[in-house]
């Protein structure tokens, strides 16, 4: 670590636990890169105005403790009640002993609309974001957090726990950056899913055109290029480099 000339954080958070570890070389911030998709134009218009439609509130990714999917289920569980046309997918791989457990939370809790499925890769996982209406992320901690960039690459607004480093998502009005926990989350999804189709299609082309602009793989190329021109003293210092 002492002779490394140049550290790599994807994230704020991240730059300052190399800080606080006692890091004190150059450290370039530079985000994970994004697949983008070509989009057809309709996605996003989700037949604004159909209150008889179904609505879809995502989590994808691993079924983990660490991903407060036990505060989102009880969360879920306190604001369902309020809004019979959403329902909650929990999409991803896991242990089997924290699956069957938080299965067993909605079963005893007769949680309504929640389903739980398995990993899902490709084109059936492209179908899961372009099909919800609205991301969950409910972390406790995160050191980036790639599918919340997944989802607003796919025009889907998103819904972030503070443990994942995502206040970009206010700045940019696509989405919504809470508190830790199931009493932030259930007020979080009062809002969410309270929100109007035309105001979450609004959020979600946001959120794809910032994807655009700062995470896309030629951006991210590029900023590390700069980086390693840099530290080959062919070029000035990035501004990625703190």
């Amino acid at each position: 670590l002492d002779a490394t000339a140049c550290f790599h954080a994807t994230s704020s958070a991240e730059y300052n636990d190399l800080r606080r570890f006692g890091i004190t070389a150059p450290i370039a911030v530079i985000p994970n890169g994004v697949d983008l998709v070509a989009l057809p134009d309709q996605v996003g218009s989700r037949q604004v105005g159909l209150l008889s439609r179904q609505r879809t509130a995502l989590f994808l990714g691993r079924i983990h403790p660490i991903k407060g999917i036990d505060a989102l289920i009880a969360a879920w569980g306190r604001v369902a009640g309020e809004f019979p046309q959403w329902r909650l997918r929990i999409v991803g791989p896991g242990e089997p002993i924290h699956i069957s457990a938080l299965k067993d939370i909605i079963a005893r809790k007769s949680v309504p609309r929640v389903s739980m499925e398995g990993a899902l890769g490709g084109e059936a996982k492209l179908q899961a974001f372009t099909e919800a209406d609205v991301f969950v992320q409910p972390s406790y901690s995160e050191n980036f957090g790639l599918t919340v960039a997944e989802s607003l690459a796919c025009r889907r607004p998103v819904l972030v726990t503070k443990g994942a480093p995502w206040p970009g998502v206010v700045t940019h009005g696509c989405g919504w950056w809470i508190d830790i926990g199931e009493e932030a989350l259930a007020a979080g999804l009062r809002v969410v899913l309270a929100t109007p189709d035309d105001e979450l299609d609004a959020m979600g082309r946001r959120g794809e055109a910032w994807v655009r602009e700062a995470f896309a793989w030629d951006v991210i190329g590029q900023q590390m290029a700069g980086v390693y021109r840099w530290l080959l003293g062919q070029g000035p210092q990035p501004g990625c480099v703190q």
